[in-house]
């Protein structure tokens, strides 16, 4: 199933929603789309465990990556702090943070 990217700005949140190849898939058809888009588009990852993948492709670029304590009175986390790493489409792109080319750490991919 597929879906196309609503008109304007569009801003997309990820919390490792698939695994390696269903990344790389929806990353495919993020780069269709954007050849047919005149609006700018980022990317927010959550825990950026096929990141990698990512900062491999040449239409997006890095705008900042941080690091986010876990709260553990909420729930059980095997992480102290989980990494968020925002990309830009990189027609539209602004000048990137000081920490966006933060080391990603991945300690288990579970897939």
């Amino acid at each position: 199933m597929t879906y196309a990217l609503p008109d304007g700005p569009v801003e997309i949140f990820l919390y490792r929603p698939f695994g390696e190849a269903g990344t790389a898939t929806l990353l495919a058809h993020i780069e269709t789309a954007l050849q047919q888009r005149s609006h700018p588009l980022s990317i927010v990852y959550y825990n950026p465990v096929w990141g990698a993948l990512f900062d491999d492709l040449p239409f997006l670029t890095r705008a900042h990556a941080l690091s986010v304590p876990y709260d553990q009175s909420v729930g059980f986390s095997p992480d102290v702090d989980d990494s968020v790493v925002i990309w830009q489409d990189r027609r539209f792109a602004k000048p990137p943070s000081l920490k966006a080319g933060r080391k990603i750490v991945v300690v288990a991919t579970d897939t």
